[in-house]
């Protein structure tokens, strides 16, 4: 992914975030920061799996997890005009983060 995209969808994801649950980008980059070294809308976009397991550790299996994943997926999607479904990213986010970052990858080489 080049730079300049990945950066334009960074900053997609952390406003879009910030929008709708203000303060919980920051709380968010504080566990990736310490878990991963980088800010968590990067890890999303080049390491989904351990993204993932941050998320999963922090919230378990619950809405808010379902919820985050939303909100880090959405501005992808639009920005780089996915087809698949939503609820299908979704589920790929938590059961195969690998097949979602190769869609993504997919989408950004279209």
């Amino acid at each position: 992914m080049s730079g300049s995209v990945k950066d334009v969808l960074v900053n997609n994801i952390e406003a879009y975030v910030r929008s709708v649950a203000p303060g919980l980008i920051h709380t968010l980059n504080i566990y990736c920061r310490r878990t991963a070294g980088k800010d968590c809308a990067e890890l999303f976009l080049e390491e989904p799996w351990t993204f993932r397991d941050i998320v999963s550790n922090v919230y378990g299996s619950s809405s808010s997890a379902e919820m985050i994943a939303r909100m880090f997926i959405y501005p992808v999607k639009l920005n780089i005009f996915i087809d698949e479904p939503m609820e299908k990213l979704i589920k790929l986010f938590f059961e195969n983060p690998r097949e979602l970052y190769r869609i993504i990858r997919k989408a950004l080489e279209s």
